[in-house]
This record gives structure tokens, C-alpha cells and sequence, in this order.
């Protein structure tokens, strides 16, 4: 195989990868945005509850934080897909629930539906960049 093959492989890949994190990053905002606009509002809090209620810094923060997650959770689904490694998934899901567990005892939900929703998404996109290797007859 010629040099300039490696190239494109190599080109298709990192688009994948760059698609792949802008995509789901926009997905799992609205999706996130779709289930916090339709759930009930909570009911009127206590003195003591509301001291606890998250703030804008705090939840810019969180923001950040899931950002980054979100974005590490691309890149070893993208490179897990694509070495074959399916079962490795499991990884990525065992860290976020160590790394976040505070965080997921507080809002259950909102972290499930983003991870889900990441996961989800970057094993399509996984699949779809395999298949167009493949396709083409480009190495993997």
C-alpha cells in the first residue's frame, strides 16, 4: 500500500474523531437541555436545602468538567472502536462512575442520560468510520 493511503486512513480517522466530539457534544447538551425543560419542578425547598442549591460558578464548573469527560470518553470509545476492542467499553463507564460518583448521587438522571447519550453516539460514529475504511478497501 502506497504511502499516500496511510495518509487518507489517517485523515479519515482524525475527522472522525473531530466530528465525533463536536456531534455528540451538541447532542447530549439538547438532550440533556430536552429532559431538564420537561421534568417538574421541584417542590418549594427548606432553610437548610437551599444552601445546597448549586450556583452559576458551581455549575459552570460541573460544566467544564463534564466537557472534558465528554471529550476523553470520545476518544477512547473512537480508539477502542477502532482497534477492535469492543469489550474495553466497559472501562470508560467503570472510571466515569469512580471519577464522578458524588456527582451522580446528586443527579442521577442528568448523568445517565449524558452518558448514555455520548456512548451511544460515539460507537455509531465508531461503526460508520470502520465501515468507510472498509469500504474503500483501507486498512484498519
Amino acid at each position: 500500500m502506497a504511502l499516500i493511503d496511510y495518509w487518507v486512513d489517517a485523515l479519515i480517522i482524525l475527522i472522525g474523531f473531530l466530528l465525533t466530539m463536536i456531534i455528540t457534544n451538541y447532542l447530549v447538551q439538547l438532550t440533556i437541555w430536552y429532559v431538564d425543560k420537561s421534568s417538574p419542578k421541584p417542590e418549594k425547598k427548606d432553610e437548610e436545602e437551599e444552601e445546597e442549591e448549586e450556583t452559576p460558578a458551581k455549575k459552570r464548573k460541573r460544566s467544564k468538567i463534564g466537557f472534558i469527560v465528554g471529550r476523553c470518553e470520545n476518544i477512547l470509545i473512537l480508539t477502542f472502536m477502532l482497534l477492535n476492542q469492543v469489550t474495553a467499553l466497559v472501562v470508560i463507564i467503570g472510571i466515569k462512575g469512580l471519577v464522578r460518583r458524588e456527582d451522580i448521587e446528586k443527579k442521577p438522571g442528568y448523568y445517565l442520560v449524558g452518558t448514555i447519550v455520548n456512548l451511544t453516539l460515539s460507537i455509531l460514529l465508531g461503526l460508520l468510520i470502520k465501515a468507510f475504511l472498509l469500504r474503500f478497501g483501507m486498512i484498519l
